[in-house]
């Protein structure tokens, strides 16, 4: 059976990890782009969906490319990296999204 508390946390943690990457621009420099989808695949490979999502919104963007970063990304990144990066790109909205965890 599946529990629906689990699938409300998935849906949630969906939600936060797309409130902190909407705080990242589009433009960003590659090495730092390139951080921040290791970090979510690390974190968990079901973020891939949103990380997709979030990559698409770049004007730089192919399936292609994506999909290989993804599938050979390298482990030394955590989710943390997302946060370092949100917090460095908008401080303000970041602190925000801490008060309300």
């Amino acid at each position: 059976s599946i529990d629906a508390n689990s699938i409300d946390s998935g849906i949630e943690l969906d939600n936060k990890l797309s409130s902190y990457l909407d705080l990242i621009p589009n433009d960003i420099e590659y090495d730092t782009w390139f951080k921040i989808v290791c970090s979510l695949k690390n974190d968990n490979i079901n973020n891939y969906d949103i990380c997709l999502e979030w990559c698409k919104k770049s004007d730089r963007h192919t399936d292609e490319h994506f999909n290989h970063v993804w599938d050979y990304s390298e482990d030394k990144n955590t989710i943390g990296t997302l946060y370092f990066y949100a917090n460095k790109y908008n401080p303000y909205k970041y602190r925000l999204l801490q008060l309300n965890k």
